[in-house]
């Protein structure tokens, strides 16, 4: 399956930064490419499959 990024974004935006692993393998996108945007400090684990697209701090 093709990584659909723009509809990963549209769905983030749609739960305020806020995604779960499922939502994500949906689009196509890897956990080695979730991975890396951890690591990168782009994104954030919230929770154990819980991913937040933004880089600040949660509140």
């Amino acid at each position: 399956m093709p990584r659909d990024t723009d509809r990963l974004t549209a769905l983030a935006a749609t739960h305020n930064g806020l995604l779960t692993m499922g939502e994500i393998l949906a689009c196509g996108v890897s956990r080695s490419w979730v991975s890396r945007r951890v690591e990168d400090k782009l994104w954030q684990r919230v929770h154990r499959g819980v991913y937040a697209t933004f880089p600040q701090e949660l509140t």
